[in-house]
């Protein structure tokens, strides 16, 4: 027989999953930069980019990768943008066509 205490405390657990699961993902905040023998690093807080860090550490990453990994997302965005043109062309052309 489960007691009413045991019901409380299982409706607790699962209220408290349900608050995990609705929590924002933190985003990369950098906070300085230091320069260390001509090498710029950030000191970043929250989840870096690949990596996920526990709440409040602090992880030195190399600002140039995160350059890359810009353009690497920016490069992807464009090669997109120019395959829907290429659609967008070819629906011209069948149109002229038929037309």
């Amino acid at each position: 027989m489960i007691m009413p205490s045991s019901k409380k405390k299982k409706k607790k657990k699962k209220m408290m999953k349900k608050k995990r699961k609705k929590r924002k993902k933190l985003v990369v905040i950098i906070k300085k930069k230091i320069f260390f023998h001509k090498c710029f690093t950030a000191v970043i807080t929250a989840l870096s980019i690949k990596h996920q860090i526990r709440k409040n550490s602090i992880e030195l990453i190399n600002v140039k990768d995160m350059k890359i990994e810009h353009l690497h997302h920016k490069n992807v965005f464009l090669w997109g943008k120019i395959s829907h043109i290429e659609c967008l062309l070819k629906m011209i052309i069948d149109f002229v066509k038929k037309s």
